[in-house]
């Protein structure tokens, strides 16, 4: 059942990646301990929010209703991550919109209220942790400037949005037929600013075979270990 506090804040569950980097098929019906990654995302979200929408690949639908069907909603996902987000909010009217990634299943309960408040206050928020090492930027094949870690951050999911900002951003970024990978990307081209949540080392993305083998052998073993 879901959480009855933010009746407001619809979760968008991106879903629908075939997992073609990773090479194992949908990573979000992946297991860990047992558990599938999606369903481990929604049983954290279902705690924090009013109601939990998931974009799954198509052939996953029937699946996916099994697995998840008592606790989010279930709907065929599009072509990318970014059309996939747009087809769940349109069937959206809350307030607060809550976007998590369905390949990042360790975050914590305690950072999807962290960033849905501070997206009540600022309008947008996002996760990130601090970078440890000097980025550098890249022009033609050649570094041209450094980038401090002070001054860098790594952007994470969750990140939430109030409803009309994240509307917007995602009508021009069709109209103009931009295709960013982030939302947080298109919703700084309305000028908006961007809340930083600090987000968590354990709540990394899985995408690559290295990422699949730290997920399941270092962090779900002591995420396990914390919970004891």
């Amino acid at each position: 059942m879901v959480n009855t506090f933010n009746k407001d804040v619809a979760a968008l569950v991106p879903a629908a990646g075939l997992g073609k980097r990773l090479g194992l098929g949908p990573k979000a019906f992946l297991s860990i301990g047992g558990i599938s990654l999606v369903n481990r995302v929604v049983n954290t979200l279902t705690t924090c929010v009013g109601r939990v929408l998931v974009g799954v690949p198509h052939s996953y639908i029937d699946k996916a209703i099994s697995e998840l069907g008592g606790v989010a909603e279930v709907y065929p996902g599009g072509a990318s991550r970014q059309s996939t987000i747009y087809i769940l909010l349109q069937k959206c009217a809350e307030r607060i919109i809550l976007i998590h990634d369905g390949n990042r299943p360790f975050a914590s309960t305690a950072l999807v209220m962290r960033v849905i408040d501070e997206a009540r206050r600022h309008g947008a928020a996002i996760a990130f942790t601090t970078a440890l090492i000097p980025f550098a930027r890249l022009e033609g094949g050649f570094v041209t400037s450094p980038v401090p870690s002070h001054e860098a951050i790594v952007p994470q999911s969750p990140q939430a949005f109030h409803h009309d900002i994240l509307q917007q951003a995602y009508k021009n970024a069709f109209e103009s037929e931009i295709e960013d990978q982030t939302t947080w990307e298109l919703t700084l081209r309305l000028g908006v600013k961007v809340a930083a949540v600090e987000g968590e080392d354990t709540n990394i993305k899985i995408t690559s075979p290295l990422d699949w083998e730290i997920a399941s052998k270092v962090v779900a073993p002591l995420m396990q270990q914390q919970k004891k």
